[in-house]
């Protein structure tokens, strides 16, 4: 039996002789300036020193990060405290007791962090030791740890955390649990043993208690998941009438959950309500709010003519330009690119009038979206590209290969994801000039990816030279292109012509020295068959 390190019959004992022997003094520096995660399990061991300064710079360290983390983080931070620490600490953790680890200047808050982080051991037995203590201490701030443990892979603190927590759940602690939402959500989704019982508690709270004030107050806490919550349960439960609630959600700060909102209660307004608030819904920030409004104003036959549906053809967003474009055939209207070609003209919808054109172009469009090619906005200019590169790629080769050499970033991006769409129909020199004449390191390693995803033979003369290469970024493209090469080589026996065989076998020539033996020795073989 390793010896304890509190032996009541010995009261002088070194601390050190028991804990890593660490230099505590520079760890907790180190610690305090950089707040790296990993080190918390090795703070942590600060905690059980004599030496009175260094435990309590541990205890504000590590209380102090506690309290700077989001829900989301303590999830993170648990799994980071169970996997920087050693599961075979040469320590009697399950003999120790948890108040050790405190001083007698612990403030309430830093106890409750202090002993919370405990409930993160991986010690089953420290742990539970720490959960019965934070059960003990009369404040909220306990709650996300006892929510996190209700989780845990030990049944019996598992079922401690999930019976506390089953309790906790009540009307006069509705806004303190909706503030800790996220953490009951992951409880939920990863659940194990009968920890789902706690939202089928909670789910029975609100389905029969009046909680409208509580609802309404939560509303305004930070975490989206609990609006999102709040928001279904008073739809679900239409204690507020429909006019009011609408107000309520349209103040809703996040568009996504604002969205989901509305299309729950859309369909519950009047026609007077609904149209009343049209210019509201078609104006929102959030994109599925226009469309869902637009669907509902169609259905109930207010878009009646496609001239009332022209604005929606000039939005910013692509899915309501499309929705808009749909529910117009459905009236008989057809002549979307007259319509785009026009609007060009409109220095108010050009942007927009261009995504539009861009989206239903034919082949007889190709010289004016070409045209357009020099437009300020890089969402316009990546859109007219894909859009021509589908309309027909030989049109536009010259066009895209230009853009592979645009200075801004998605353009560049754009033209190299093309080229790879369409390899094997481009002129290879001219990819190859761009690479060789840039300085600019994001244009030259799409060049780079472009030429390895030529076809098989006219790819390995330029994949030899990038894995050559002195600059890491192009060499680690080159080696992956190199591996992938010699992998897929036996998918395709198609025979190299003779110009092929020849620019690979001066690259073999010129690169074999920088290349792995393995990979020359195997391609010499091939080279000699060929």
């Amino acid at each position: 039996m390793i010896k304890k390190l509190f032996n009541k019959k010995n009261k002088e004992i070194d601390y050190r002789k028991y804990i890593p022997n660490y230099d505590f003094d520079a760890e907790l520096s180190t610690y305090e300036a950089e707040k790296d995660l990993c080190k918390i399990s090795t703070i942590y061991w600060s905690l059980l020193l004599e030496n009175k300064d260094l435990k309590r710079r541990a205890i504000n360290s590590l209380s102090d990060t506690i309290d700077s983390m989001n829900r989301k983080k303590l999830i993170l931070l648990d799994k980071i405290f169970r996997s920087t620490t050693s599961y075979s600490w040469s320590y009697e953790w399950e003999s120790e007791s948890v108040n050790s680890l405190l001083d007698s200047e612990i403030s309430q808050d830093e106890k409750v962090n202090i002993i919370g982080l405990s409930t993160f051991h991986p010690n089953g037995y420290f742990r539970e030791k720490a959960l019965d203590e934070l059960f003990k201490i009369d404040s909220k701030k306990i709650l996300p740890f006892i929510i996190i443990r209700t989780n845990d892979w030990v049944d019996v603190i598992r079922e401690k955390a999930t019976k506390y927590l089953i309790e906790y759940i009540s009307k006069e602690n509705f806004v303190s649990i909706m503030d800790h939402f996220i953490l009951f959500k992951h409880t939920a989704e990863y659940s194990r043993g009968n920890s789902y019982k706690i939202m089928e508690e909670l789910n029975q709270l609100v389905n029969t208690e009046d909680l409208t004030e509580e609802i309404l107050t939560s509303l305004k806490c930070r975490d989206n998941h609990a609006r999102d919550f709040c928001y279904t349960v008073l739809i679900n439960r239409r204690v507020i009438d429909s006019a009011n609630l609408i107000n309520i959600i349209l103040k809703e700060p996040i568009a996504k959950i604002r969205g989901k909102a509305i299309e729950k209660i859309i369909k519950t307004l009047s026609y007077e309500k609904l149209y009343s608030l049209k210019d509201i819904f078609l104006n929102d920030k959030g994109y599925k709010v226009r469309e869902i409004a637009l669907t509902e104003l169609f259905n109930r036959g207010y878009f009646d003519t496609p001239v009332k549906l022209e604005f929606a053809l000039v939005d910013k967003y692509y899915s309501v330009r499309e929705l808009a474009r749909y529910y117009m055939r459905k009236l008989g209207f057809k002549y979307f690119i007259k319509f785009y070609t026009e609007r060009l003209q409109d220095s108010s919808t050009n942007e927009y009038a261009l995504l539009g054109l861009a989206e239903v172009a034919t082949i007889n469009e190709v010289d004016i979206l070409k045209s357009n090619l020099n437009h300020k906005k890089i969402l316009v200019v990546k859109k007219i590209l894909k859009s021509l590169s589908i309309i027909d790629f030989n049109l536009c080769e010259s066009e895209v290969i230009d853009a592979l050499n645009d200075e801004r970033v998605g353009i560049s991006n754009e033209a190299k994801r093309i080229l790879i769409n369409n390899k094997g129909m481009f002129d290879f020199n001219s990819v190859y000039k761009i690479y060789k004449e840039t300085n600019i390191t994001i244009i030259k390693r799409n060049a780079a990816v472009v030429l390895c995803n030529c076809p098989k033979w006219d790819s390995l003369r330029f994949i030899m030279e990038f894995a050559a290469s002195s600059d890491e970024s192009i060499s680690a493209i080159g080696i992956s292109a190199l591996d992938r090469w010699e992998m897929t080589f036996n998918r395709s026996f198609m025979q190299p012509t003779a110009t092929q065989l020849e620019e690979i076998k001066k690259s073999y020539i010129k690169y074999k020295n920088n290349l792995s033996k393995e990979f020359i020795e195997w391609i010499g073989f091939i080279l000699k068959k060929l």
